[in-house]
């Protein structure tokens, strides 16, 4: 038996797609047997199998959406438009919902590029760990050479690295939440159709 069934007032008839009449007792053995193959060894492997995996995407998309924003509004000096008390956590997110925040007081420097207090420790961790990728990826003569020889070009480096540091990082978590924002209701409700 299929798992739609029709009920047809007129004739107070239970009908199958086939169009087969049953009786409600045909019914309920069909959905007591159903029921009974998932106790089954196999299908629960692969129940649990594909209840990890919705679990994984979901939490995946939800922890990694959390992380960036708190990561985005308190290591830099990004801050929101919109002004909500309780903040919707199905909000679909735009690039415009964010903006650079001004300080009043006095602004750090960094080899004469100005920069908030909160972003000059992030942008430095930043560039430091961009260093020793760089260093440990990269062939050691040349980049331990420029480090030694301490060259203007090596500081312009340097204050470059830190300018992508200040763009780029705050640019790449807000194209992340975003993002992310599009799919949390779509993973948070992942339905599942019973297949024995």
């Amino acid at each position: 038996m299929d798992d739609s069934f029709i009920y047809d007032h007129r004739e107070d008839i239970f009908i199958a797609e086939d169009g087969t009449v049953l009786t409600p007792v045909q019914i309920l053995d069909d959905l007591y047997l159903k029921h009974c193959r998932t106790l089954d060894l196999r299908f629960r492997i692969r129940w649990n199998v594909g209840s990890a995996a919705r679990w994984f995407i979901r939490h995946a998309v939800w922890s990694t959406q959390d992380v960036a924003m708190w990561t985005l509004l308190n290591l830099y000096d990004v801050e929101l438009t919109i002004k909500e008390g309780i903040r919707n956590p199905f909000r679909k997110y735009k690039p415009t919902d964010f903006r650079r925040a001004t300080e009043s007081d006095e602004r750090s420097h960094f080899f004469g590029f100005q920069s908030s207090k909160k972003s000059l420790f992030t942008n430095l961790i930043v560039v430091s760990i961009a260093s020793a990728v760089a260093y440990w990826k990269l062939p050691h003569s040349g980049l331990l050479r420029a480090i030694y020889n301490n060259t203007a070009l090596s500081t312009a480096a340097l204050v470059f690295a830190f300018l992508l540091a200040d763009t780029i990082v705050p640019s790449l978590l807000i194209g992340t939440i975003c993002g992310l924002s599009k799919f949390r209701d779509a993973v948070m409700f992942m339905f599942r159709k019973v297949h024995v």
